[in-house]
């Protein structure tokens, strides 16, 4: 098992990992950018960076089906929440 869990919802990502004593949260509407990135050994780095310059970075398998839908519904969550902004 990893060591983070993450957590996505239609309106917050919550990044928990093991390996500290905090854990990053961003609704969708304070983040700024996403940046997803090959990493090396079939890993994806995805850097959330929020409005107020802060940022955190989350790994994902990219060998894994179920995180291939997991960074496809971030992104899709994290556009709508741009549309409802600008509307």
């Amino acid at each position: 098992m990893p060591p983070w869990q993450v957590c996505v919802s239609r309106n917050i990502l919550i990044n928990y990992p093991q390996l500290s004593r905090g854990h990053e949260t961003a609704k969708f509407n304070e983040i700024k950018d996403i940046i997803v990135e090959d990493c090396c050994n079939n890993y994806a780095e995805i850097v959330i960076t929020r409005h107020d310059g802060s940022e955190f970075v989350l790994y994902i398998d990219q060998t894994n089906q179920s995180n291939k839908v997991f960074s496809t519904e971030l992104m899709e969550y994290w556009s709508l929440s741009r549309k409802e902004q600008t509307s």
